[in-house]
């Protein structure tokens, strides 16, 4: 599915150019799957039905964990409040408004944005909206959360910040946007008094929670090449924020590393994705647009593994838990490599349907939301695990 969008009026232009860019017939097909000699066993714990299929939309609708539940939300415009421990539904409510992001939390309300452009806050508590608030244009990530504050990026290049409590705007931050991006945006991230923003015209920044003022701006990559095309260098993954350290990759562009405090690159190498990078201390891991995965150690930069088993699977963002890598990809699987070398060490189909969104970790398992419309909870059943 292509995923870029012009920023024009004239609609014609817009559709011409979408046309134009279907990949779909110029891309390798992807990679088969061979058989293996699986060394971790992957199994269900629980799964939910939570809203009906999402298609071939390229939506990122993430669940968060808060404590012993969980919250994810359907495309139709359905919350759900699941235990974490069985799956069991705890509430619902219906918001009649299909949605293009997954939901945000402050342990208070939970924070969704709408197709039709309105930020909505619903209360944990009492299990109904508490404010809602219209929005220049459409949001197409979740809001960030932090500090008494909502924020979200919309899509005409606002980045805006609202009181979490009442819904009153705070402060309004443009940012200058390229007349072709992908069809995404990275969330806002809230540290320590600072906004984080990936930008579609290839910078993160870092703007001052209390007012909006631009602290620094740093280049992932510069525009190359002639056409429009060749010069996209959109941020649409999200950013990883790891002991003072911001790592972001870019869309024919770099991975980067960035000093939060005072945005001076610290580290980086070519690159191209979409997909949120995965770190810890040791560890830092990619999944290209390709499906190539590749890891470096985190603390010196060296390369450390770079497989092509999945190319073209259309990969999600990647997670390491438990010594391993975790990816899910166009066909409903998730793949586990060995976090040390890249081998594969097993594989399970959770459902029919894409896994886009990241695996999260929920105490020792993951959390799958499919494109299908089901949250899954996986374990692993080694002996040795």
């Amino acid at each position: 599915m292509c995923k870029y969008v012009r920023r024009l009026g004239a609609l014609c232009l817009a559709a011409l150019l979408l046309a134009g860019c279907g990949s779909e017939a110029v891309r390798p097909p992807p990679a088969e799957l061979k058989p293996f000699t699986a060394v971790d066993r992957l199994d269900e714990v629980w799964s939910a039905d939570i809203g009906s299929d999402i298609g071939k939309l390229q939506l990122r609708l993430e669940p968060v964990v808060v404590e012993d539940r969980i919250l994810a939300v359907s495309r139709d415009g359905e919350l759900s409040v699941l235990e974490v421990a069985s799956g069991r539904a705890l509430w619902n409510l219906d918001l009649d408004e299909p949605l293009l992001a997954g939901v945000s939390t402050d342990g208070v309300n939970a924070f969704v944005t709408t197709r039709a452009g309105e930020l909505i806050a619903i209360s944990l508590a009492d299990q109904k909206v508490a404010w809602r608030t219209s929005l220049p244009s459409e949001v197409v990530t979740r809001p960030g959360v932090g500090g008494g504050r909502v924020y979200v990026y919309v899509i005409n290049g606002n980045v805006m910040a609202f009181d979490a409590r009442t819904g009153q705007r705070v402060w309004q931050q443009q940012v200058t946007e390229p007349n072709l991006t992908l069809r995404g945006t990275a969330p806002p991230v809230w540290s320590a008094g600072r906004v984080y923003v990936a930008t579609s015209s290839g910078r993160v920044q870092a703007l001052d929670a209390d007012t909006g003022a631009v602290i620094w701006s740093t280049p992932v990559a510069e525009p190359t090449g002639r056409t429009l095309l060749d010069r996209l260098v959109d941020v649409d993954g999200g950013l990883s924020l790891h002991r003072g350290v911001l790592t972001a990759l870019g869309y024919q562009g770099n991975l980067i590393q960035i000093e939060m405090a005072s945005g001076r690159k610290l580290w980086n190498t070519p690159a191209s994705g979409y997909t949120t990078p995965a770190v810890t201390d040791d560890l830092l891991v990619i999944t290209e647009d390709n499906g190539d995965v590749r890891a470096w150690n985190n603390r010196t930069g060296e390369l450390l593994w770079h497989t092509s088993e999945l190319a073209w699977r259309d990969l999600s963002a990647p997670v390491i838990w438990r010594g391993r890598v975790v990816v899910g990809d166009f066909e409903g699987y998730l793949h586990v490599l060995d976090a040390g070398n890249g081998q594969l060490r097993g594989r399970l189909k959770v459902d029919s349907a894409a896994v886009r969104v990241r695996p999260q970790m929920v105490e020792e398992d993951l959390l799958v939301q499919t494109q299908g419309g089901d949250l899954i909870r996986i374990t692993l059943e080694n002996d040795d695990a």
